[in-house]
């Protein structure tokens, strides 16, 4: 029976730690989130990403949506392992020249890049429109200025068609 109880408290905490960590995530500003996210890649806590996307060409009734994207996406390209990959350099310093404010609408989102951490878990979202220059980081739109959906689109355009 003790047994149990330790078990069922060491799974409460261990719970209540994650929804702490997911919360101080969603609380943090756009700009810290991918700032976050930079010395995460830097680090190695990021191992996998995920880039997708939906062409512009497909033409929806609705904006797109984070969710829409992740469900309904054309295309994805999986990197496996980012940590010490031909991408990592690279896409830290495309990250590095973001600078990222809010704005009051989310526009028609086409570009989605999640990153995941080693045990899987996810650990950041950022999501453009066709152009780069709008998007959402976390669950807030914004404005994007920087190189970095620039050379996401330089990069993979060519496993993106």
């Amino acid at each position: 029976m003790r047994i149990g109880i330790k078990i069922f408290l060491l799974l409460m905490t261990l719970g209540l730690c994650l929804s702490l960590r997911t919360e101080a995530q969603s609380n943090r500003s756009p700009q810290s989130q991918v700032d976050v996210l930079v010395t995460m890649l830097a680090s190695g806590e990021v191992e996998r990403v995920e880039i997708l996307q939906i062409p512009a060409r497909i033409l929806t009734r609705a904006r797109i949506t984070p969710q829409m994207l992740e469900e309904g996406f054309s295309y994805k390209v999986t990197i496996r392992d980012i940590r010490g990959g031909a991408y990592q350099g690279e896409m830290i310093d495309a990250l590095k020249s973001m600078q990222v404010r809010p704005r009051t609408e989310a526009p028609d989102l086409r570009w989605g890049i999640i990153f995941y951490g080693p045990d899987k878990s996810r650990l950041g979202a950022l999501y453009s429109d066709q152009s780069g220059g709008n998007g959402v980081v976390g669950a807030t739109p914004v404005s994007f200025n920087g190189r970095f959906f620039s050379w996401l689109g330089k990069s993979f355009s060519g496993c993106l068609r």
